[in-house]
């Protein structure tokens, strides 16, 4: 009995193929998972860093102080404070960092403390 060869019917290339293709899909899914989740812990330390930093101020700690303290906690982060109504508040900004700085993608937080006077007077 002779051997045909019956190769324009084989399946033996398929799978390779479909591999090829769902596999870069997957990692790509994987990848950007990972940045979300990177984000969120990135805003999580920078929502307890406006805090400290708001408390900070609010004690009358020098401005320059206060940067340099968060300058060494997170290099980025700019930092801003404004009162009103007797209530301090400190935003930070940064750009998310996941492998690299993404300028484009920013984390901002912010954190308010009463700092005593009465509100709406003067």
């Amino acid at each position: 009995m002779a051997k045909r060869n019956l190769s324009f019917r084989s399946d033996s290339g398929l799978v390779t193929a479909e591999f090829a293709i769902v596999l870069p899909a997957v990692v790509a899914l994987l990848v950007l998972g990972l940045a979300i989740i990177s984000a969120r812990v990135q805003a999580a330390k920078l929502q307890q860093l406006a805090a400290v930093a708001s408390h900070a101020l609010a004690r009358l700690e020098d401005h320059q102080v206060v940067s340099d303290w968060l300058r060494a906690h997170a290099p980025s982060a700019k930092l801003s404070s404004k009162t009103k109504d007797g209530v301090l508040c400190a935003s930070l900004v940064q750009s998310i960092h996941f492998v690299v700085y993404l300028d484009a993608l920013k984390v901002s937080e912010q954190s308010c403390t009463w700092v005593g006077r009465e509100v709406g007077i003067g």
